[in-house]
């Protein structure tokens, strides 16, 4: 699906509306420098999307996220993400992109118990990886992303941000593939986002520094 503005899988634009058990496939680009670009909506305004999946790729230029675009609640409104799970790659070219919602907007705007297990992450530098941008009163539930890769020895420790991460986080093969949960999260009243960016991931075994790799905004929740 190719289009100009407010592009979605599912819808471009909603206002007062819910969305509930969906799935996305397929591939949403856009043709020209334009906005709002999601894997279920391109905007959603004083809206609700529950229990989504997005299983294509969304590429756009700002305002772009896995799930929705831009995320939005009125003054006595509200607007709510929950229970989705993006696999598919995200691109923006411009600011304002995120993971799961480009920006999360309002005054009781929240995001809860959505993942992005996808395959790569690519936006510009100066926000954050699961939202790009919030606003205070908004806030974030339950919810994370995944990094994954290989390595060898498949029983390597692995470091995020060069401390020891938790074991209960990661998921580990015998071929040493591996993926790690890396929980994000926010209260109401702040823009801070827990784990929004994390800087490297490293491993060590038998006390032996191996490799490291320098994660950012353009190619974050992949190693490759």
């Amino acid at each position: 699906m190719t289009g100009y503005q407010y592009v979605g899988g599912i819808t471009g634009y909603m206002i007062n509306s819910v969305v509930n058990d969906v799935k996305m496939y397929g591939k949403i680009t856009t043709n020209s420098n334009s906005n709002y670009f999601g894997g279920v909506a391109g905007y959603a305004f004083n809206s609700e999307i529950k229990n989504s999946e997005v299983w294509g790729d969304v590429t756009g230029y700002k305002y772009v996220g896995g799930i929705a675009g831009y995320a939005l609640a009125d003054t006595g409104k509200a607007v709510l993400i929950e229970n989705g799970m993006v696999y598919g790659s995200i691109t923006a070219t411009s600011t304002n992109s995120g993971g799961a919602v480009g920006t999360l907007g309002g005054t009781n705007a929240t995001v809860r118990n959505v993942y992005l297990n996808g395959n790569k992450v690519q936006i510009p530098s100066g926000g954050g990886l699961f939202v790009y941008a919030k606003s205070s009163a908004s806030k974030i539930e339950n919810s994370g992303y995944y990094i994954t890769g290989q390595v060898e020895p498949a029983d390597a420790a692995i470091l995020i941000n060069d401390a020891v991460y938790s074991e209960n986080r990661i998921e580990r093969s015998e071929n040493g593939s591996f993926s790690v949960m890396i929980p994000v999260s926010s209260a109401s009243g702040t823009t801070t986002v827990t784990n929004n960016n994390i800087t490297s991931i490293a491993f060590t075994a038998d006390g032996y520094a191996m490799e490291k790799v320098y994660l950012s905004e353009n190619n974050a929740n992949c190693i490759e």
